[in-house]
């Protein structure tokens, strides 16, 4: 029976269609504070700092969270134009539909454009997006929690620890990769259809399942085995019989709803990305290893010092431990509720889980001579497209919030003596969840807000149009040295010249074959080169042209003009065939010696 207490809340707030207790508003409004600071805290001190830095994370350097930035600054541009020329964006030209070669994010895009707006800054309207997605992923799991029966407390507890998956935290510096809550929505959806099922439901379920494509396409492509596989344990013989058609309408619904959501975006990622595919070298080198299950996060407080877990510091390691307070959590809804009138959402939950860890082993996983990461890649569409098979295991983590916070509802149910107790060892594991998951203080990148400053910027910007490309290129393609490059990016959205390079998730072949031509600039190869891509201006370093040896000067001084020489940069324009010299450039700074 229920106590009084808990009869007298019933009354004063209500009781939800699924029958938990609905709180009332100053409830609610403490539990979002509550969210709030932990989403602030977890980042901190991004929120201190949010017009000068963006999030890195343990990325090795800022190129991730710059390119991502230079990728939510292209969607907002796009917006505003009726997203006209959305795919063509303005790197490696003159290749077409190079927006499809990494993470669109068009979702995350619009709420970027919305916050950049509010905030008037680039740089504060990226921190807000990672402010509010981590909001967003508390919020969201407690909405499913409370779907499942959990009540209100509880529920409120495990998003807490959604909020600091330990998975999230590590790949802080990853954009598309903090957005969980599209997740977490659409199991809410499929739950409510398979509950109740009607078209609000079916609309419900499509949109979420459009938001995660929206806005992480690695999470797109395994939400549907995991719906799957809820589906088949959420099923029931009514759904066969006197519901089927109800829930066929539902389903029928939802299926319309995403794919009118996401056949734009897909229809553009597959033509751009049709030509390319990933080594099954970089495919086995980006997956998990079991041990990597027991590597907490290097940065982290509590579990590094575990003794059960392994070296956070080995070299190329992935950190995928998902904290010991989610696995206590987990374990008791295992032992104590497998048998209870939840018993189909544990065995969503536990088996989602053991799906993950399998998934994240990529190809690394072997019955035999049998991969089965093989026969994904080969039938299960944008499986082959996919170069790191670890990043499944956020879908183990999650798995384990839902245990979780099942778990936390039968202790805050326990009545008698032991219900002090109860509720008290539910908050310390929430807490300790949250420690476990926080690396603070969180790495910043900080914006090179200088450099979109520069002179040269303003006087290109009212040259005639043409392709640009910058000189000399980083030694390699990878994130560790591509800084610069992606420095450039965002200057190109500044001056409106498209880029002739660049960096992405795919790099385009042709680029490729440029870079390698490029590699003995200014010769006559290299020069032949930027013809035959119709390249017009060529940006470079001062000092780095002021260092070249007499051949390459004389080089240029045949083929390409000096049409600006400032104190950052000198700008080259190539001359057309048979061209000459048109002597001293115009612009408010003449070139120099």
């Amino acid at each position: 029976m229920r106590d009084r207490g808990d009869q007298g809340r019933e009354r004063a707030g209500g009781s939800s269609a699924d029958g938990t207790t609905r709180p009332g508003a100053w409830a609610r409004a403490a539990a979002l504070a509550v969210h709030l600071l932990a989403a602030v805290a977890l980042t901190w001190p991004l929120a201190a700092r949010l017009g000068t830095h963006l999030p890195q994370g343990t990325e090795v350097a800022g190129t991730i969270p710059l390119f991502n930035l230079w990728s939510l600054r292209w969607n907002a541009d796009r917006l505003a134009h009726g997203y006209a020329g959305y795919w063509d964006a303005p790197i490696f030209r003159p290749e077409k539909d190079t927006f499809a070669l990494s993470e669109p994010q068009p979702a995350t895009g619009i709420a970027f454009a919305t916050l950049r707006a509010v905030s008037r800054s680039d740089v504060a309207g990226f921190g807000l997006v990672v402010l509010a997605t981590f909001l967003a992923n508390g919020l969201v799991a407690t909405w499913l929690l409370r779907g499942l029966g959990v009540r209100f407390v509880p529920a409120h507890g495990a998003g807490l620890a959604a909020q600091a998956l330990p998975f999230v935290v590590h790949e802080l510096g990853v954009l598309q990769l903090l957005a969980v809550y599209p997740i977490f929505g659409a199991l809410r959806g499929l739950a409510d259809v398979a509950r109740a099922p009607s078209l609000r439901h079916g609309i419900v379920l499509g949109v979420f399942v459009a938001l995660t494509g929206l806005t992480c396409s690695y999470y797109a492509v395994g939400l549907p085995l995991f719906l799957a596989l809820a589906a088949v344990f959420l099923g029931e013989r009514r759904h066969l019989t006197l519901e089927r058609r109800a829930t066929a309408a539902a389903l029928a619904m939802a299926l319309a709803v995403a794919a009118l959501m996401l056949t734009p975006t897909l229809i553009g990622q597959l033509r751009g990305t049709a030509a390319y595919e990933r080594s099954d070298r970089a495919t086995q080198d980006l997956s998990a290893s079991p041990a990597d299950w027991l590597r907490p996060h290097p940065d982290g407080i509590v579990a590094p010092r575990l003794p059960w877990t392994t070296d956070p510091s080995v070299r190329h390691a992935r950190h995928l431990y998902p904290g010991t307070a989610l696995l206590i959590l987990a374990g008791a809804a295992l032992v104590a509720l497998a048998r209870g009138p939840r018993a189909r959402w544990i065995g969503v939950a536990a088996v989602g889980a053991s799906l993950a860890f399998a998934l994240s082993l990529g190809p690394r996983l072997e019955l035999g001579e049998w991969r089965p990461y093989d026969l994904l890649a080969s039938w299960v569409p944008g499986f082959a497209k996919l170069r790191s098979p670890f990043r499944f295991a956020v879908f183990g983590q999650l798995c384990l919030v839902i245990l979780a916070g099942l778990a936390l509802d039968g202790l805050w149910r326990v009545r008698g003596r032991a219900r002090g107790g109860a509720r008290g060892l539910a908050v310390l594991l929430v807490a300790t969840a949250l420690v476990e998951g926080a690396a603070v203080p969180a790495a910043l990148t900080p914006y090179p807000g200088d450099a979109m400053r520069e002179p040269w910027i303003a006087w290109l910007a009212d040259q005639p149009a043409g392709i640009a490309v910058h000189l000399p290129r980083p030694p390699a393609l990878g994130a560790r040295t591509a800084t610069p490059v992606v420095v450039s990016m965002l200057q190109s959205l500044e001056h409106g010249k498209p880029l002739g390079d660049g960096y992405s998730g795919f790099v385009p072949a042709s680029y490729r074959a440029l870079r390698e031509r490029l590699g003995a600039f200014p010769s006559d190869p290299s020069l032949d080169a930027l013809r035959e891509r119709g390249i017009v201006y060529v940006i470079v370093p001062r000092d780095w042209f002021a260092q070249l040896p007499l051949q390459g000067r004389i080089a240029i001084r045949r083929r390409l003009d000096t049409a600006y020489a400032g104190d950052e940069k000198r700008i080259l324009r190539l001359r057309p065939p048979g061209g000459s010299s048109s002597g001293r450039p115009p612009g408010p700074e003449p070139a120099r010696s």
